[in-house]
């Protein structure tokens, strides 16, 4: 520990570090599950199978992984390893769909999401539980005199508070969920860089959190430019024409041809050319998905819904069923 610091700076530190790991944290969990969910849907299980996979995570990161950790003296790399995990799982959450092959709106196995929680929420949620004993490791080597262990709860608590207030009110109204992202990295490793950087005090690390500092920064600018590059051919064929965030979720406007979609957190909400009169140039949304045997079509005109229908091999029954204007 560097010993010119006065115990008033390393408590501000200390604070500093407590309260942008709780940012950090819900900051991940909210923008993971929104993801997540525009996947999977939402209902009581999908809800409660994330938090307790994240639950999970924190325990054993802050028991069983840190103490590995702790063995090893690996605390400088947890630190600089938040960053590519975290970027890299909120990346892995847009693939999910192609990795399990999943078709859009159907029902999926507990089995499925269960496997995709797993593999995109416990890595992070294993850092973030580990990094909160590191934190807690430096308030005892401190000694702090006027910080009780027990208090950074309440600073990691008012973290959380903060960056929810912020999410619902402000960051959601005029930046994007990838912005938000590098945001949240960079409070993080601008509080706690320092800390980090004092316990373990080899230049090469103190480089690593300054590019990770000028790395969030220029990511959270450019994030949305970025994200539309990155993923313009994730949605294909449909092209990603807007994407915006709001409190109550994520709205993204998809165009094939003459066709334009307006989705709200996964769910189609708007379609022009209405699909009810099946005009020309119409492809249903989840005929881009493979393996359908079965096809329900709910009123409009069937004989143009069977030409498009056409274009799917393996169909093994249509059932249309009309619509009673009445």
């Amino acid at each position: 520990m560097n010993h010119s610091l006065s115990e008033s700076e390393h408590k501000f530190q200390t604070i500093s570090s407590f309260l942008s790991l709780g940012i950090l944290s819900l900051g991940l969990q909210i923008l993971f599950i929104r993801g997540l969910l525009e996947i999977f849907l939402g209902n009581e299980l999908t809800l409660g199978l994330f938090l307790a996979v994240w639950m999970l995570g924190t325990a054993l990161g802050s028991h069983g992984f840190s103490a590995i950790i702790e063995k090893y003296r690996l605390w400088t790399y947890l630190v600089i390893s938040i960053f590519p995990v975290a970027v890299c799982e909120y990346v892995l959450i847009r693939f999910i769909p192609a990795i399990f092959n999943l078709t859009p709106g159907a029902a999926y196995q507990l089995v499925t999401i269960t496997a995709a929680f797993l593999l995109t929420v416990l890595p992070v949620s294993l850092l973030c539980g580990a990094l909160f004993t590191f934190n807690a490791s430096q308030v005892l080597a401190g000694k702090l005199k006027s910080l009780a262990v027990p208090t950074v709860y309440v600073w990691e608590s008012a973290g959380s508070l903060i960056i929810a207030l912020l999410l619902n009110f402000i960051l959601f109204q005029w930046i994007t969920d990838i912005q938000i992202l590098f945001l949240c990295l960079l409070l993080f490793y601008l509080a706690a860089g320092p800390v980090a950087c004092r316990s373990r005090k080899l230049p090469l690390f103190s480089g690593v959190i300054g590019i990770y500092i000028v790395f969030s920064f220029v990511l959270f600018l450019k994030g949305n430019l970025i994200y539309r590059t990155v993923f313009k051919d994730l949605y294909a064929p449909y092209m990603l024409m807007e994407e915006k965030s709001t409190p109550y979720g994520r709205v993204r406007v998809m165009q094939l041809e003459d066709q334009q979609i307006v989705y709200h957190q996964g769910i189609v909400t708007y379609t022009s050319p209405d699909p009810v009169t099946a005009e020309t140039g119409i492809l249903l949304p989840v005929l881009s998905a493979s393996k359908h045997q079965e096809i329900l079509v709910l009123g409009g005109n069937l004989s143009e819904y069977l030409r498009y229908l056409g274009q799917v091999s393996g169909i093994r029954r249509i059932t249309y069923l009309e619509k009673d204007p009445y």
